[in-house]
């Protein structure tokens, strides 16, 4: 009898992890989970007015952009950031991007100089001078110490909301 209580107990178990399991889908196709990263927009950008591109102002008005409309690549795009430091002792953030926002960012390059804008829920983040064409899908973003480096590698791999 003893035996025969515990199979019971262990199907129980069995069927209400799996219905547990099912509910999870459900509730993912009702509430699609967020990609909080897609929230950071890479930008190419002006630092003059052209065409329908929209101007975007840093803190207390500097620097002053204009970017143009569609994105070059989102946050989602991202597949590997590290925080580094140079010989020279400057920090930055490596970045590497998916095949296919690699390819939209070394067409937007490759004629240098051109700015690339980093923009968050719409605001201007960071504007990155590119001065070289980036053609292999990684490039740096540059920072102020190491623990800008920290946390804008952590928020660019979503490890840490912002």
């Amino acid at each position: 009898m003893k035996q025969g209580v515990l199979g019971l107990r262990t199907a129980l178990i069995a069927l209400l992890c799996l219905g547990l399991s099912g509910c999870g889908a459900i509730w993912d196709s009702i509430y699609p989970p967020v990609e909080t990263r897609d929230q950071m927009v890479f930008h190419v950008a002006k630092d003059t007015p052209y065409a329908n591109w929209q101007l975007k102002m840093g803190p207390l008005g500097n620097p002053t952009v204009y970017v143009q409309p569609e994105p070059l690549f989102k946050g989602s795009a991202i597949e590997m950031v590290e925080p580094m430091r140079d010989a020279s002792g400057t920090y930055f953030v490596g970045v590497m991007v998916s095949p296919d926002a690699a390819t939209r960012l070394a067409q937007a390059t490759q004629s240098p100089p051109v700015l690339i804008t980093l923009l968050w829920q719409g605001g201007l983040f960071k504007v990155l001078p590119v001065q070289e064409p980036i053609t292999g899908g990684t490039f740096a973003i540059a920072v102020k110490d190491a623990a800008s480096a920290d946390i804008l590698s952590r928020v660019l791999s979503d490890r840490s909301p912002l």
